[in-house]
């Protein structure tokens, strides 16, 4: 198992150089090293989905995305526990598409309108009532 160190570099010189590099390249591949066994991979999709692109997780677990059914690409938010919220940004779209989520669960992303404009989002923290609010 690799254990990091605190390396401190005090002027790398041209003749120095090479060796840095191949530290470099040592420190990459430890740090790629394959996951423990212990690692686990969750397979989901929200129910009707003809296809799900996932696109951000934040620190407690959540993931924010995108998912199509019927021709239409909705956003989603699949919590910690394993269900899912959808939402389209203002209603009427074309198609929504959810990029990213912040720590404290608010999810970027942008929207097609009728006229196919790309416009933006931002959807505050889903409500109890479960709706996600986009503005």
């Amino acid at each position: 198992m690799f254990t990091p160190r605190k390396i401190r570099a005090v002027g790398i010189q041209a003749a120095a150089l090479p060796a840095a590099a191949v530290l470099s390249i040592a420190l990459l591949l430890a740090a790629t090293a394959p996951a423990s066994a212990e690692a686990k991979i969750t397979t989901f999709d929200p129910p009707g989905s003809a296809g799900t692109f996932p696109r951000g997780i934040n620190a407690g677990g959540s993931i924010a995305g995108s998912y199509v059914q019927g021709g239409q690409t909705h956003g989603f938010l699949r919590s910690p526990d394993g269900s899912f919220t959808t939402f389209d940004a203002a209603g009427g779209n074309i198609a929504t598409y959810s990029v990213g989520i912040s720590r404290k669960g608010v999810i970027a992303g942008s929207f097609s309108d009728g006229s196919y404009e790309m416009q933006g989002f931002r959807a505050a923290p889903a409500r109890k009532d479960h709706r996600v609010r986009t503005r």
